[in-house]
C-alpha cells in the first residue's frame, strides 16, 4: 500500500485521486497507531477518537507524507517510525494533531536549509 501510494504520487504530482490518497494515508496511519500498546481506558475522551482522522487531519498527513516520502524518497520503515512518533505525541501531549504535523514538517524543512550566517 505504501509503495503504491508513493508511485501514484510520483506519477501524477498535484493531480489525481486526492480522496483515495487520503484514505490510503489514513489506513497507513491507523496501522502504525494500532501497533502502539495503549490502555484505552486510561485515555482522555478527546484522544479516544484516534486513529480515526478528520478530513483536515488526513490532508495534513498527506502533505507531510508527500514532503517526507515522495519528494525525499523515504522508506516504509521510516514511515512506521514517524507514524509511531506521531502516535506517541498524541498520547503524551495535549497538542492538536494539526500542530504535531506542522511541527514535524517544520523540523524537516528547516533541517535541510543552509545556515544563513556563514
Amino acid at each position: 500500500m505504501f509503495a503504491a501510494l508513493v508511485a501514484d504520487m510520483l506519477d501524477s504530482p498535484g493531480i489525481g485521486q486526492v480522496e483515495a490518497r487520503r484514505m490510503t494515508v489514513k489506513e497507513l496511519f491507523a496501522t502504525a497507531y494500532n501497533a502502539i500498546p495503549i490502555h484505552k481506558e486510561a485515555l482522555p475522551e478527546a484522544r479516544k477518537r484516534f486513529p480515526t482522522l478528520t478530513a483536515a487531519d488526513a490532508a495534513g498527513l498527506l502533505a507531510l507524507f508527500d514532503q517526507f516520502y515522495v519528494q525525499k524518497e523515504g522508506t516504509y520503515s521510516d514511515w512506521t517510525v514517524r507514524a509511531t512518533a506521531i502516535g506517541h505525541e498524541l498520547l503524551t501531549t495535549k497538542w492538536a494533531f494539526k500542530e504535531i504535523i506542522r511541527k514535524m514538517s517544520s523540523k524537516h524543512k528547516w533541517a535541510h536549509a543552509p545556515v544563513l550566517n556563514q
